[in-house]
């Protein structure tokens, strides 16, 4: 069970490190950072030493689930975070430039929706899935009942959000597009996604 944490430090380095420098509210950061620490410190104070046999724990995995949870938040938040070089006078961020409206590109039909369903699950990590989807959504547009397949296929939250920051510009029925915020879990993901989805 011990190869458990170098994973769980993986999965928290990796997001975060995208080179590019972001705003964020440095106490709240450290106070969420701190409580990740310590959730991890106590589940590798409850591990057996390495090569022991170790029974299934409840309470660890609870913690587990609890320092996941709190990793989603952090890697949506700073997914969301704008970045450093867009900030306005008084140190407010500017608002975010819009994307460049859609072109008319039809719709994805059922055949080519149901090949873009197989090609995102096709791909093992997150990234494939979103490089995937930023490929098809150069050509196409999408529905929103074809957005609610696609955004469940994207494990993690913060990804879920990346993959809506693609698909919304190219939602072709955006008045629909309330059925979507139920698809995310935290608070500030449903806010980000309404930001997406507005007229």
């Amino acid at each position: 069970m011990r190869p458990l944490m170098p994973l769980l430090v993986l999965a928290l380095a990796a997001p975060i490190a995208r080179g590019e420098p972001v705003l964020v509210d440095r106490p709240s950061l450290s106070e969420r950072l701190r409580e990740l620490a310590n959730a991890l410190a106590e589940v590798e104070s409850r591990l057996p030493p390495p090569g022991a046999p170790m029974p299934f724990d409840h309470a660890l995995a609870d913690r587990l689930r609890a320092a996941r949870a709190t990793l989603d938040e952090l890697q949506s938040a700073l997914a969301r975070a704008p970045m450093a070089d867009v900030v306005g006078e008084g140190g407010a961020p500017s608002p975010a430039p819009q994307p460049p409206a859609p072109s008319l590109a039809p719709t994805l039909d059922g055949a080519g929706f149901a090949s873009l369903l197989a090609r995102v699950k096709g791909e093992h990590f997150s990234r494939g899935q979103l490089k995937v989807l930023r490929e098809a959504a150069t050509a196409s547009r999408f529905l929103v009942a074809q957005a609610a397949e696609l955004l469940p296929l994207f494990t993690f939250e913060a990804d879920r959000v990346k993959a809506l920051e693609i698909l919304a510009p190219r939602i072709a029925d955006r008045e629909n597009g309330p059925r979507l915020y139920v698809l995310f879990e935290f608070p500030s993901s449903k806010r980000e996604a309404q930001r997406l989805l507005a007229p």
